[in-house]
């Protein structure tokens, strides 16, 4: 019998040209090789840690290449992930959304790359974001029963498609959950579905990530045969990548050094963290650089013979549209202050006088969700948005609302796009349909250059998909 190998490709990208960093990614790529190698299942784990696209493709290639047999393929990604047209592309560090296919790695290409090395498992851990696709399409099945076909597959994604991944430090958040899971037995087999299972528990009442899992296998795919093998390695994962929550029940006695040294050492982590916060002409700064440049590119577009462009400003958040969003978004953050009120709460409906002692009889109280959405400090630019009033009656009105919540360590961004229809004839309605919306935490060092461009590609794209609709529309009239 010839013997089949266990390989593992472990990518984590942090440092990017034209994206933002993500520096938890590199402790990423270090947690997860100690891990695998702790299992002592793998004979090869080959670890890349900031490569462009070529490099990337590059190490998937000679590592599939240097085993003729190959029982288990383990791919893992730490880094940005986008979504184009119908793929999923892992980001390089020289990434360029104009050209995702020689600066990336799509699904399609990296799932090519696979049955070129005729595995017979695969599991793709994916720690990124919009990482919750489909293994298959239409139009090109990845399993079937062919040799080169991948027909035992699992992929564990950090969140849906339509979701942000968060990071995190040490560690991204999904790919600590990852490594506890795989360590929450100390003994007998660990298979992944007992992976996925704790994972799912520990997201369930998370909103804003939902992990993404996908098993097209028997259900019985191993990730290490004996968890005592991983002892060694989950004292060194609780001592260096998680703090402990662990409180000393005795009473501690400290000598006057012991209390001066002790004192000092707490002054240097308060004066180190002063250095991380911002200051208030800081956040003006990053929001100034943002606001311009939406400004800028949106005043230089292509579409001014259908639209005119309208920038209003607020110091408060007062568009309608965001509000939803940003309180469900921001609910759910671990902020280090209050500079921003976000709840959910609920209030008792209110029925009509006539209706209310019946319906309170019938049926008790009933609550129904409340919001409340404060800024609490002040900045001269809190929230932008941008129209494109439409020229011609055929035509429906466009809106882009940045919104800006300042915290001490970083800033949350809302991108909220969305169309009206018309109401009257010069009137359109306020709530509008959903076009696009995102949200960014972003460290008030970062340049945001890229997305300014970003937010005004898919604010531009969807004017130019608004014209096409319209003239679509009129032309099939015509035809009638």
């Amino acid at each position: 019998m010839r013997h089949m190998a266990n390989i593992a490709i472990v990518i984590g990208n942090a440092t990017y040209d034209n994206l933002g960093n993500l520096d938890c990614c590199e402790a990423d790529v270090t947690a997860i090789s100690e891990l695998l190698e702790a299992t002592g299942k793998y004979e090869t784990i080959k670890s890349v840690v900031n490569a462009d696209a070529d490099a990337m493709k590059s190490a998937i290639r000679e590592t599939l290449e240097s085993h003729q047999d190959i029982e288990e393929l383990l791919f893992y990604f730490s880094g940005h992930g986008v979504q184009r047209q119908s793929d999923f592309y892992f980001c390089a560090i020289n990434f360029d959304k104009t050209k995702p296919n020689e600066t990336g790695l799509s699904t399609t290409e990296l799932h090519t790359l696979f049955r070129s090395g005729d595995p017979v498992t695969v599991v793709k851990v994916v720690d990124a974001c919009n990482s919750g696709t489909t293994l298959i399409k239409s139009d090109e099945s990845f399993i079937g029963v062919n040799k080169g076909d991948l027909s035992n597959i699992v992929q564990i994604s950090s969140c849906l498609e339509s979701q942000f991944s968060l990071t995190g430090s040490p560690l991204s958040q999904f790919t600590e959950s990852f490594c506890k899971a795989a360590l929450r037995k100390t003994q007998g087999n660990v298979f992944y579905t007992d992976i996925i299972g704790v994972i799912r528990d520990e997201f369930l009442e998370d909103d804003n990530q939902t992990p993404h899992f996908v098993s097209q296998g028997t259900g019985r795919e191993l990730f290490v045969e004996d968890a005592s093998r991983l002892a060694a390695f989950r004292l060194k994962f609780e001592a260096e990548w998680i703090e402990s929550s662990d409180e000393d029940d005795g009473e501690l006695v400290e000598s006057e050094e012991d209390a001066i040294a002790s004192r000092a050492n707490m002054l240097k982590v308060i004066e180190d963290a002063e250095q991380k916060f911002a200051s208030l002409e800081m956040a003006k700064d990053f929001i100034d650089k943002l606001f311009d440049g939406i400004i800028e590119r949106v005043n230089s577009n292509e579409f001014t013979d259908f639209f005119d462009v309208l920038v209003e400003e607020h110091s408060k958040y007062v568009e309608p549209t965001a509000q939803a969003f940003m309180v469900r978004c921001l609910s759910g953050q671990k902020r280090p202050d209050n500079f921003v009120t976000a709840y959910i709460g609920q209030k008792k409906k209110r029925y009509p006088v006539w209706e209310s002692a019946l319906s309170r009889a019938m049926y008790g109280d009933e609550y129904e969700p409340v919001t409340t959405l404060k800024l609490n400090c002040s900045i001269p630019r809190a929230q932008m948005r941008v129209i494109f009033s439409p020229k011609f009656k055929s035509l429906d009105q466009l809106r882009l609302v940045i919104s800006c919540a300042p915290s001490l360590t970083s800033c949350y961004i809302f991108e909220n796009t969305t169309k009206h229809l018309r109401t009257d004839w010069s009137g359109f309605d306020d709530e509008g349909s959903q076009v696009e919306k995102k949200w960014y935490d972003r460290k008030w060092t970062e340049d945001i250059s890229w997305l300014c461009d970003a937010a005004c590609d898919r604010l531009l794209e969807a004017v130019e998909e608004s014209i096409e609709q319209a003239s679509k529309r009129l032309a099939d009239h015509d035809d009638e």
